[in-house]
């Protein structure tokens, strides 16, 4: 070919300054397409492996072309471009495309031991991978422990190797990937993912992203999104609202106690590449369907802290101080102390029918009524004269039309005019 015309990239983005054309080093000027002839007959001068830039020149007058990526750092260059012409390229010789010293790499964690931070890796039973670009502590199967995903982007020698997803199993990880479905495409090489519910089921799904890299590669590499459809247990979602000017209440640390369970997580922005994870809190519960208790503190050292917080997802504000929130929809206690005594709700949480014990006294009239977390009122289970003695109130989780209700938390009211009772019931359905 008489007069081709080429492209080149370095870190995917093209800049003349670093291409250098036939013996005089030239620099294109600023286009997306460079011509080349015989003006660029001759090598340039350059230290390979040293200088920085993609050196192209010709061999002779109507002879081959000659192209060399040279980089004092193969971890942070990456090259890539195109050659067109009106007939077809042929003949093309690689020389070494990828050094041969470049060192696999793998995940390292480091367990802080109170001020000081001690390795852990071999001990976790974390391996070799090639290149791991993306890690994200995530708990997909919602059991309390942090789990680890790595996005492995590779080497242009081996592109896009396998991702990892390595549960935790309290004292090892144990590479799940394969069997849960996550190890990614074939095509391009990845280089981050995201983890979110994005079908609103209680679980986390991956959304991994796998076009970085050279243009050889990156160009077809897929976009996908990983549905968490295992059988996984619940979990808190908490969307935390601080105060000004923290409103994302980046930093802030939340504690849940759980039955035997105890994890702490904190909201992060420090994110890969821009793959940040939603600064929704999420918090497997183990198999519990309530959170016994949930301590967040806030970046500006208020302390708010919730009791028998259910399952499902939470919106909550700062409060100022170290103060007990109530549950959202909890109507407020009244003032007096009533002469007759409400029992707890059994069993809890509840599938079927779920009933409590009024004792009364003497007779009394009451209003007993069921109300969701906004306080709107779901069922009338009675209305008027209760004789004395023990009464048990039964609800069978259906509303006023006979439809059962969602799966949530639900407030039991019993009033007697002047003084209000409350009891909380959890239906898982």
């Amino acid at each position: 070919m008489d007069t081709a015309f080429g492209s080149f990239r370095l870190r995917a983005v093209p800049d003349p300054s670093k291409v250098f054309l036939g013996p005089g080093k030239v620099n294109p000027p600023p286009t997306t397409s460079v011509p080349l002839h015989d003006g660029y007959v001759g090598a340039p001068s350059f230290t390979p492996g040293v200088d920085l830039g993609t050196f192209v020149w010709r061999a002779s007058p109507g002879g081959p072309w000659e192209i060399r990526c040279s980089s004092p750092n193969l971890n942070a260059d990456a090259f890539d471009g195109w050659i067109v012409d009106g007939t077809d390229v042929t003949g093309a010789i690689g020389h070494d495309f990828e050094n041969a010293n470049f060192a696999p790499g793998r995940p390292r964690v480091w367990r802080n031991d109170g001020g000081t931070f001690a390795e852990v890796t071999s001990a976790l039973g974390l391996p070799q991978m090639i290149n791991p670009r993306d890690l994200s502590w995530v708990d997909y199967d919602n059991d309390g422990d942090l789990d680890l995903h790595v996005v492995d982007m590779g080497i242009s020698a081996l592109p896009n190797t396998a991702d990892a997803l390595f549960r935790n199993d309290d004292s090892v990880f144990v590479n799940v990937a394969a069997s849960e479905g996550v190890t990614g495409a074939t095509e391009g090489m990845g280089d981050g993912a995201v983890w979110g519910d994005t079908d609103d089921d209680g679980d986390l799904d991956c959304y991994l992203l796998e076009g970085a890299g050279p243009l050889a590669f990156s160009r077809f590499g897929p976009a996908t999104l990983f549905r968490n459809d295992g059988a996984h247990g619940p979990a808190l979602f908490l969307d935390l609202t601080g105060q000004a000017p923290g409103y994302a209440a980046v930093g802030a640390r939340v504690e849940v106690i759980a039955g035997a369970l105890t994890a702490e997580r904190r909201v992060t922005a420090n994110s890969w590449r821009g793959f940040q994870d939603p600064l929704r809190v999420h918090v497997g519960l183990g198999g519990a369907a309530i959170a016994d208790t949930v301590r967040i503190t806030w970046p500006s050292g208020n302390v708010n802290v919730l009791t028998g917080l259910p399952a499902g997802r939470h919106a909550i504000a700062e409060t100022g101080g170290t103060v007990s929130v109530p549950l959202p929809g909890a109507p407020p206690p009244s003032a007096g102390t009533p002469s007759w005594s409400l029992g707890p709700v059994r069993p809890q949480p509840g599938l079927r029918t779920q009933t409590l014990v009024l004792r009364t006294p003497g007779p009394m009239t009451a209003d007993i009524s069921v109300h969701n977390v906004v306080g709107h009122r779901v069922r009338t289970l009675h209305r008027g004269m209760i004789p004395a003695g023990d009464r048990e109130l039964a609800w069978d989780g259906r509303d006023e039309r006979g439809r059962r209700v969602g799966a949530g938390m639900y407030w039991i009211r019993v009033s007697d005019g002047r003084t209000t009772v409350t009891r909380k019931s959890v239906r898982l359905r």
